[in-house]
C-alpha cells in the first residue's frame, strides 16, 4: 500500500462584488481503479471526481480542472455553474490499495447572500511580513523572504480587487504573539496614528511562523526514497484601522520538496526559486490568503477620510481611482472619543446625519459640499465619510453568475 499526503489549491476566476460571504468546508471522496493508466493521470482524475462529489453535496454542479498540486499546475481551466464559489481544495489523504486509488478532499465552498453593495474600492496598507525564527532563513539565504512576499501580496491584491488602492509599509506593523493578536492600548494608539498619517482603511500584516526543513521517506512495493521537505506556515491579519476591528485572522500551512542544497544561496529575484516545488507552494499559499482577504472585505463599507476643510468644500482622500464619481453623496461620520474609564473600549463611528455632495473628483481625492446650510461647518479633520448607496447601486450588487463574473473580470 502506498500513501500520499497532498495539498492543492483551486485557481477559480472570481469577481469582486461586495457580497455576503459565508465559507464552509465540504468533504468529498472518490475511488478509481489504476489498471494500466499512469498513476499521475489517475490521481488528477480522482481529485476532480472527489471535488465534484463534495460540490454535489453542497448543491453545486462543478467541473474543476484547474488545480495545483503542491503549487504545480496540473490543469487548464475551471467551469463553475452554481450559486457557490470554490475557493480552495485540500487533499486530506490519498491511498493506493489493491490497484484502487482513493482520494479524500475537503473543499472550501463559499455561499453567497446579497448584501448592501459597496461600489468603491478599499485602501489597503501591506506591511512587511516578518519571520519568527530568523535562523531558519539561513538555509537558502531567505532573509528577505518576508519583504518579497509582502510585495507580491500587495501586487496581487491590487490585481484581484478592482479599484483597490494599495501601499507597502517597509517595516513590520506589529509583533505577532503566540496567541491571537488583539487591540491592546498600545496597538490602538499605533492604529490611530497609522490612520491619521497614511489615511488607509485597512492594514495587512503577517508573520512567517515556520520555514524549517525535514525529511520524508516514501515506500512502495518496489522502491523507497527520501526527500528533503520544507515547511511554510503563515499567520495573517487584516485590520480595519478606522473601525479598529480585526477583519481577518487566519493561519496557513504548506510543505513541499526543497530542491536546493543546504548551502545554496537562493536569489529571490530569480524565477528558478519561484518555479521550484517549494516556491510554487509558497505562491499558492499567498493566493489562498488573497482569496480570504477578498472575501473578508466584500461586504465592508469603504470609508474616506477628511484631509482638509476649506471654504470651498471638504476634501476627502478617496477619488476616481477608487470609484468616486461626481454628484454622488456621502454621509459624514465621526469616530467616538476614547473612553476615560476603559482605554481598550472599541471605537464607534457616529453618524452626524450630515450629507455631502461630490462637486469635484480628482484621481486620489474628491471635494464635497454640504447640501444643507451649515452642514459644511460640521466637518473636521480626520472625520470619515461613507458613500450613500442608491437603489440602482444596490441592484448592481446582485450576484453575477460565474459566466458573467468571468467575462467582467479585469484582464
Amino acid at each position: 500500500m502506498t500513501k500520499f499526503r497532498l495539498l492543492i489549491g483551486c485557481m477559480a476566476c472570481q469577481f469582486f462584488t461586495f457580497a455576503q460571504a459565508e465559507t464552509q468546508w465540504i468533504y468529498g471522496d472518490a475511488a478509481i481503479a489504476v489498471q494500466d493508466a499512469p498513476l499521475d493521470t489517475v490521481r488528477v482524475q480522482a481529485i476532480k471526481n472527489a471535488v465534484a462529489n463534495a460540490a454535489y453535496q453542497a448543491g453545486s454542479i462543478v467541473s474543476a480542472e484547474d488545480v495545483t498540486l503542491n503549487g504545480v499546475l496540473v490543469g487548464s481551466s475551471v467551469s463553475l455553474r452554481s450559486n457557490s464559489d470554490i475557493n480552495r481544495i485540500e487533499v486530506i489523504d490519498e491511498v493506493l490499495n489493491n490497484g484502487i486509488l482513493t482520494v479524500w478532499v475537503r473543499v472550501d465552498i463559499q455561499s453567497h447572500n446579497t448584501c448592501e453593495v459597496n461600489t468603491l474600492g478599499p485602501s489597503v496598507v501591506v506591511s512587511q511580513f516578518s519571520v519568527d525564527d530568523i535562523t531558519q532563513t539561513v538555509v537558502g539565504g531567505l532573509q528577505d523572504l518576508g519583504a518579497h512576499l509582502s510585495k507580491r501580496f500587495e501586487q496581487q491584491l491590487q490585481r484581484e480587487i478592482p479599484l483597490t488602492k494599495t501601499r507597502i509599509l517597509p517595516q513590520a506593523f506589529s509583533h505577532l504573539p503566540e496567541v491571537a493578536w488583539s487591540f491592546t492600548e498600545n496597538e490602538q494608539e499605533k492604529t490611530t496614528l497609522l490612520s491619521k498619517t497614511l489615511g488607509y482603511q485597512y492594514v495587512v500584516f503577517a508573520a512567517i511562523r515556520d520555514i524549517s526543513l525535514f525529511t520524508r521517506r516514501t515506500e512502495s512495493w518496489f522502491s523507497s526514497a527520501t526527500q528533503t521537505q520544507r515547511n511554510f506556515t503563515l499567520r495573517l491579519y487584516v485590520l480595519d484601522v478606522f473601525n479598529q476591528t480585526v477583519v481577518l485572522d487566519e493561519s496557513y500551512h504548506a510543505e513541499a520538496e526543497w530542491e536546493f542544497g543546504l548551502y545554496a544561496n537562493i536569489d529571490l529575484n530569480s524565477s528558478i526559486f519561484w518555479k521550484s516545488a517549494f516556491g510554487r507552494s509558497v505562491l499558492n499559499t499567498i493566493s489562498n490568503a488573497i482569496e480570504d482577504t477578498k472575501h473578508a472585505l466584500k461586504c465592508r463599507h469603504t470609508l474616506g477620510q477628511v484631509v482638509n476643510v476649506t471654504p470651498d468644500g471638504v476634501v476627502i482622500n478617496i477619488g476616481a481611482r477608487q470609484g468616486v464619481k461626481a454628484s454622488e453623496r456621502f454621509t459624514l461620520l465621526r469616530p467616538s472619543a476614547a473612553s476615560l474609564t476603559n482605554s481598550q473600549a472599541p471605537v464607534y463611528l457616529i453618524s452626524t446625519q450630515s450629507v455631502f455632495d461630490v462637486i469635484q473628483v480628482n484621481p486620489e481625492s474628491a471635494i464635497l459640499r454640504g447640501n444643507h446650510i451649515g452642514s459644511q461647518n460640521l466637518a473636521r479633520l480626520f472625520d470619515l465619510v461613507r458613500k450613500e448607496e442608491t437603489p440602482d447601486n444596490r441592484l448592481k450588487g446582485k450576484i453575477f453568475s460565474a459566466h458573467e463574473a468571468m467575462l467582467d473580470k479585469p484582464r
